[in-house]
């Protein structure tokens, strides 16, 4: 974007025509004196809130050019097209600018007349009276100079524009300034009323020390960058005041020389200046992210939450509304951000309320009213949402509902907690809300238990039994976009965590009216039968278990043990579908001296698939030896290991038959 002046390249090509100016000679320094710039700054007034072409001045400023009314006695003179190209023309000899030691000045006409048709445009330099010491390209302000497209000048600053020209000359520092310097930015600027604030320099300074610069950084035409503001605490109205400077030019005038915008846009793409801005009002810290499209001058503003928004009509779209609900990261899992939300009975005619989680906000416009909407967001199943997209609630009563927000897969749970537990399974055809679903209700005596009665008839069907689970809550599934109320949290009667496929059986063989009683505290649920009858809920272990006296190590409570890391717990062999292995290192035998298997001649083992609660917890339920017959009181298969040894134990679970061999 980068173009130091503005000019039509025409290009003449003119025979016998000589250079325009005569060189000077580089090693002179004239009448160069040491600096005494003076460190005051002249800007023009800037109203509060305006993106005006008059800001900071980049250079050393100086009061209004004013000319000694006595006889002029400056040394500087101004040559070029206009004089002739005669270096001490006394028609433009330069001024002493009052109260500024060693600035000088003087305004010339840049006509049709004057101009230098050989090599089209205009041409000077700052001379003593001679082409002995003069100045040109090499010592003006904007760099690099402007240079004629037609190769004129030898080294002279070129202006195309025919213009009423002041040119500055400060002979302390050797630097020329001209109010025909344009300097068009090669990225954007925003500038503005936020710089204090964000200690980044003067308000609506220009410079790259002063303004926000924008990038380009893959070449694409859109300049990006982003800045965090603090919280605005101004006395203004509609908050920080912002323009894109894409151009900026120098004045010389009676408020002094400085530099000031001359192309600048708001963040709709319209143009800026003349009191006419963009605003921005955090309410708190924020960081925004800007991107300005150089093909249309538009600047989107973009803001990423630090906590994702649950947002929707019930909030009346606003992202920013006490309804909205803001997630917090979870105290367990950082990839999850958790809230709740309680809504009335939806009596709309719609699908019920609409919702969505957005992760930011961009600034829209419409009609020149900036308003924020969200930009990234998501529907509760993982899928971008905007353009109409929107998942739905509709509760029938008043609800509140959980929401676990996933920043990785972006789905969102949301769940229930049901007023009281329920068990339910296939005899509820696995409804939660089924008539024959068992709700309990809270004791009156323990607030940890919750009872319930209900009559099942004696199962005759194919499978293991009656499948049961007690839930806690309902969780809302997905299955291609479509939102489905399922059981959430769920046990098994043994206190296991239940879902995917995990339930307690039970095999009645006839009819009983049950008591169930769950305690919140071990989420263990108890089956009373009537007096005098029995019942054996069981569940499927995990995998088949070995089981029995081979992981004692110094006690017997180490013996027999089901389930957890001490477990040998048996895995899929590789290919295979119904056989299972597992390897254990086994010392060779020895009888222990305590406890109660001192006269026992090797380790004892047997299979187990399940476990069961036949009235004092949930213990080995279906058991084999190894040769695969059924296991019972207190059988066991012994292996007397004569060596220590590791073994492979391999179960095929058609057979029930289990064989081992020695590792090699």
């Amino acid at each position: 974007m980068k173009k130091i002046a503005r000019f039509v390249s025409i290009f003449m090509f003119v025979l016998g025509v000589g250079f325009a100016l005569a060189g000077c000679q580089d090693n002179t320094t004239g009448a160069t004196t040491a600096s005494t710039t003076t460190s005051g700054v002249t800007q023009a007034t800037t109203t509060s809130g305006a993106a005006q072409a008059t800001t900071t001045t980049v250079t050393t400023s100086v009061t209004t050019p004013t000319t000694d009314t006595t006889v002029n006695t400056s040394p500087w003179f101004l040559a070029g097209n206009f004089s002739g190209y005669v270096p001490n023309d006394e028609d433009f000899r330069m001024s002493a600018v009052e109260d500024n030691e060693g600035w000088y000045t003087i305004t010339v006409s840049l006509t049709v007349d004057n101009r230098d048709n050989a090599y089209d445009g205009h041409y000077y330099k700052v001379t003593d009276g001679t082409w002995t010491v003069c100045y040109g390209t090499e010592k003006y302000a904007l760099q690099p100079a402007p240079v004629s497209p037609t190769g004129g000048g030898l080294g002279s600053i070129w202006v195309y524009e025919n213009m009423e020209l002041t040119v500055l000359f400060d002979a302390n520092t050797l630097t020329i300034y001209d109010n025909s310097m344009v300097d068009e930015f090669s990225s954007p600027r925003i500038y503005g009323d936020f710089n204090t604030a964000l200690e980044h320099g003067s308000n609506w300074g220009i410079t790259e020390d002063d303004a926000l610069v924008l990038l380009d950084d893959n070449e694409d035409g859109i300049y990006e960058g982003e800045w965090t503001f603090p919280a605005y605490d101004g006395t203004g109205e509609f908050g920080y005041s912002f323009a894109v400077a894409i151009q900026a030019a120098y004045y010389i005038n009676e408020w002094g020389n400085y530099w000031g915008v001359t192309e600048q846009y708001l963040f709709d793409g319209s143009s800026g200046g003349m009191g006419l801005v963009s605003y921005l009002n955090p309410g708190v810290e924020t960081t925004y992210h800007f991107a300005y499209d150089s093909t249309n001058n538009v600047t989107t503003v973009t803001t990423t939450f630090a906590n994702p928004i649950i947002y929707g009509d019930f909030s009346a779209w606003s992202l920013f509304s006490e309804d909205a609900i803001v997630l917090e990261q979870s105290l367990t899992d950082e990839n999850l951000y958790v809230g709740t939300l309680t809504l009335d009975a939806y009596t709309g005619e719609g699908d019920g309320y609409m919702l969505a989680v957005s992760l930011g906000a961009q600034l829209y416009y419409w009609e020149g009213v900036g308003t924020w909407g969200a930009t990234t967001q998501y529907l509760f199943d993982g899928s971008s949402g905007g353009m109409g997209l929107v998942s739905y609630l509709k509760p029938t009563d008043t609800t509140t509902y959980v929401f676990s927000y996933n920043n990785t897969s972006h789905v969102t749970t949301v769940t229930i907690d049901l007023i009281s537990p329920i068990i339910y399974g296939d005899f509820s055809s696995w409804s939660l809300s089924s008539e024959t679903a068992i709700i309990l209700t809270q004791d009156v005596a323990d607030e940890n238990l919750y009872i319930g009665t209900a009559t099942l008839p004696a199962y005759t069907g194919e499978g293991l039994g009656y499948m049961m689970a007690l839930c806690t809550q309902e969780k809302l599934y997905y299955w291609e976009g479509v939102g489905t109320w399922g059981a959430g949290t769920q046990y098994l009667f043994s206190g296991d965590n239940g879902g995917m496929g995990k339930v307690t059986y039970l095999n009645l063989s006839e009819s009983m009216e049950l008591t169930f009683t769950y305690n919140v505290s071990t989420n263990i649920t108890e089956i009373t039968p009537p007096t005098g009858k029995s019942v054996a809920p069981f569940e499927l272990l995990s995998r088949p278990t070995l089981y029995g006296t081979f992981t004692r190590e110094t006690d017997d409570s180490e013996c027999w043990i089901l389930e957890g890391e001490d477990a040998a717990v048996m895995t899929l062999v590789s290919g295979e579908t119904t056989l299972y292995e597992i390897t254990l290192t086994l010392d060779t035998f020895v009888a222990p001296t305590d406890g109660y298997y001192t006269a026992d001649l090797g380790y004892r083992f047997i299979l187990v698939t399940t476990k069961a609660n036949i009235g004092w917890g949930y213990y080995a339920g279906e058991q084999y030896l190894l040769n695969g017959s059924p296991a019972g009181m207190g059988a066991a298969t012994i292996i007397t290991v004569m060596e220590d040894a590791t073994y492979r134990f391999v179960y095929d679970s058609l057979t029930h038959i289990t064989t081992y061999s020695i590792v090699e």
